[in-house]
């Protein structure tokens, strides 16, 4: 058995979580995501297209539940339930039809057990998290943990010991798991680049240390033009520039036209060597060349012809 599902079992055996009752069938209606005393709502979205997804549903259809979810009541109200352990069954269950589902009932979690016991259970199911639900999720159990065990929130770099035992419960290391979570301080429309890839994870955490205005600057340039990329250089070039209080729209531009510029400039060595040198360093000059070139080319085809 991994070490966070060690973790798991503790929450759900110890003192604080109570016996676990028999399942019971519960209207699948009267159920509602997990979201902890912050507001974070279950960081592990159900993607239809998601394979692990597909599987599930294709399981469910042919077998019906193996395993009851988990649930607890809703303090405010006692006839609403809380998914724990379980988004993504009661998901295809929904798919599915069915008007009901075997849950086990929890009536004696604590909010911060709770959000642990979620993030864990996701972490220990799911296999291909998005870097924002990672981010949302190591962030969840973080808290939860430094709330219970009364260690200030605010904070990755001072946080010590309760990133150490995140870090060995879940089995991923710690500088890892404090570059996730940074990945809550980027806007959305940042974020979502990463999920799909077009930022990589390190220059991501140093965009992260930007203001939100700045950082919507930087998203406008790249969707502006889709082929600049940003290197941990160029990030890290980014939060200097804004720590020292330099960082205007015209210096954005400025750090990520030189990538752009390099990308841009699609003329081999040999072409380069064909060049007059007076013009190499303007690429307007440059383009007229090539297009009297081609041109004279295509002239000279059609004489022989």
């Amino acid at each position: 058995m991994s070490e966070h599902q060690n973790g798991l079992s503790r929450i759900l055996n110890s003192g604080r979580a109570g016996i676990q009752s028999d399942a019971i069938n519960i209207d699948i209606d009267k159920l509602v995501p997990f979201s902890d005393v912050n507001g974070i709502v279950n960081p592990s979205k159900v993607d239809e297209s998601d394979p692990e997804y597909i599987a599930l549903k294709e399981n469910i259809a042919k077998r019906g539940l193996d395993h009851p979810i988990t649930v607890r009541p809703l303090s405010s109200d006692k006839t609403t339930f809380q998914i724990l352990c379980g988004h993504h069954r009661v998901a295809a269950c929904k798919a599915l039809g069915y008007p009901t589902i075997k849950a086990f009932v929890r009536r004696d979690l604590s909010d911060d057990d709770a959000a642990e016991l979620v993030a864990l259970d996701n972490f220990n199911r799911k296999k291909n998290y998005k870097p924002s639900e990672k981010a949302a999720f190591f962030k969840m159990a973080l808290d939860a943990r430094k709330r219970r065990t009364g260690r200030k929130v605010e904070g990755i770099e001072s946080e010590g010991s309760s990133l150490d035992e995140l870090a060995s419960l879940v089995g991923e290391g710690r500088g890892s798991i404090a570059r996730f979570i940074r990945l809550n301080y980027l806007i959305p429309e940042l974020l979502n680049l990463v999920d799909t890839k077009n930022i990589k994870i390190v220059p991501a955490v140093e965009l992260s240390y930007i203001p939100g205005k700045q950082q919507a600057i930087v998203f406008n340039i790249l969707t502006e033009d889709p082929d600049i990329k940003i290197t941990a250089p160029l990030a890290k070039e980014l939060r200097i520039k804004s720590e020292r209080s330099e960082l205007t729209e015209s210096k954005v531009r400025t750090t990520l036209g030189a990538s752009s510029q390099t990308k841009k400039n699609p003329f081999n060595r040999k072409v380069k060597n064909l060049i007059p040198d007076y013009m190499k360093d303007d690429p307007e000059e440059i383009t007229e060349y090539l297009v009297k070139a081609i041109m004279f080319y295509q002239e000279h085809n059609k004489e022989e012809e």
